[in-house]
């Protein structure tokens, strides 16, 4: 769809989900189909209803984003790359939809009708266990970020993984074949919705405390106590999710009769296969 903006042509792109609408008007139609591409569970044909609108304008080799109605908003961001910062605004913005959900650091599947999920900071590896659920054939909840509704159920965030292009070639999965994919770049967008998709909404069944060690072979599993594993939860707990005593009630309840692991592993699968035994 086009319109005219500032005398420029531009194409309409949303999204919307938890309650939030986001419009992007987009002047440049490469960026304008990588934003279709980088989130497509949210992508949505815009019809009448409460939308932000957000103007992308391209200067050269630098975007200009301003939002409607705020006239602090403008940003400038490189053109190469700008498709990273602009997939985050709008996760962020469906985050703030998604308030009455914890929203946990995690990586999550669903095996058995049941939610197993992994927690752990930046590099633990929560991305390659999801990536590798997800080509073993297990309906997936997140790479980054699964929420926790007020019975401590598992509800998925669908956002596309970044994952190691490596992982997906030791797996039989070229990476060329991935969404928005560019040789130069360390990640690749990994869409599940080719394999097994998404999971439901789940009880959880495990959670595991995620340690990477690039020095290690295999992995080592120690189970924890429930009072660690919801430390472990809360820490690893959004700002921009349900918190206080509504936040740490669901945490309980997803630990409820869940089973509470840590887990040290080095590189490769075995580790993301071996919890789904527990």
């Amino acid at each position: 769809m086009t319109g005219r903006s500032e005398e420029r042509s531009f194409e309409r792109v949303g999204f919307s989900g938890f309650g939030v609408g986001v419009e992007f008007r987009v002047s440049d139609p490469e960026i304008a189909e990588q934003l279709r591409t980088c989130l497509p569970e949210y992508c949505v044909e815009l019809s009448q209803g409460e939308f932000e609108i957000v103007h992308l304008d391209a200067a050269g080799s630098d975007i200009v984003i301003r939002e409607e109605g705020k006239p602090q908003s403008k940003e400038l961001v490189e053109r190469d790359g700008a498709i990273n910062y602009l997939e985050m605004m709008v996760v962020e913005k469906l985050l703030v939809g998604a308030k009455d959900f914890v929203h946990l650091h995690a990586a999550g599947c669903v095996s058995d009708g049941r939610a197993i999920l992994a927690i752990g900071d930046t590099g633990a590896g929560k991305s390659t266990t999801a990536t590798t659920w997800s080509l073993d054939g297990l309906p997936v909840l997140g790479d980054d970020t699964v929420l926790l509704d007020s019975d401590g159920h598992a509800v998925p965030f669908k956002r596309l993984f970044k994952s190691n292009p490596e992982l997906l070639r030791s797996m039989g999965h070229d990476p060329a074949d991935t969404p928005l994919w560019r040789a130069d770049l360390e990640e690749a967008w990994f869409d599940p919705r080719p394999h097994a998709g998404w999971g439901g909404r789940a009880k959880v069944k495990v959670v595991a405390v995620l340690r990477f060690r690039s020095d290690m072979e295999g992995y080592a599993v120690d189970e924890i106590k429930p009072t660690a594993l919801v430390r472990e939860m809360l820490n690893g707990s959004l700002e921009s999710g349900l918190k206080g005593h509504e936040g740490f009630d669901a945490i309980l309840k997803a630990v409820g009769d869940a089973k509470a692991v840590q887990m040290e592993f080095g590189p490769g699968q075995s580790a993301a296969r071996a919890l789904l035994e527990i």
